[in-house]
């Protein structure tokens, strides 16, 4: 994070405020609403309470892991009066647009059922063995709600 925010500061001249941890920012009154962009497994549990702290959430994909979790978000969001989205930014695609403005006027008929599969093939990670972790991650924040266990870079971030 401090990494990233030295590179914008190099660029724009201001260093953005950063902050490791959710909690502190859920906090802060003046703030409104955050989009979760966590590891996967910080979804459903930021997404609770962040409605809990009165913020309207974005939370990417996967928005949860299982029912219970999307139901639970789904309660929250309904008790604190809050706004949950989510998304694949595939509609805002132009490729996508254009193909549904296509169907939407009919250019292949009436359709009664469509099934969309996107396949995204990814190159298989591995099982990378433990290792120290890195000086600049917090693991046990990062683990959050997930199982505790050693770090390996297979499970750090993106992958």
């Amino acid at each position: 994070m401090e990494r990233a925010a030295a590179e914008l500061e190099k660029k724009n001249g201001k260093r953005p405020q950063t902050e490791v941890d959710l909690r502190r920012i859920l906090d802060d009154p003046e703030i409104d609403a955050v989009v979760i962009a966590s590891c996967d497994h910080w979804h459903a549990l930021a997404t609770i309470w962040a409605c809990q702290a009165g913020k309207h959430v974005y939370v990417e994909k996967p928005v949860c892991h299982n029912l219970f979790e999307g139901r639970k978000m789904l309660e929250a969001a309904r008790k604190y009066g809050r706004i949950v989205q989510t998304g694949t930014q595939r509609r805002s695609n132009g490729s996508f647009r254009k193909a549904a403005q296509l169907i939407r006027n009919g250019a292949i008929g009436d359709v009664y059922w469509a099934s969309f599969d996107l396949p995204n093939p990814r190159e298989p990670i591995g099982f990378k063995q433990p290792e120290p972790v890195p000086s600049w991650l917090d693991w046990d924040l990062w683990l959050g709600p997930a199982q505790t266990c050693p770090y390996h870079a297979s499970l750090g971030h993106y992958n």
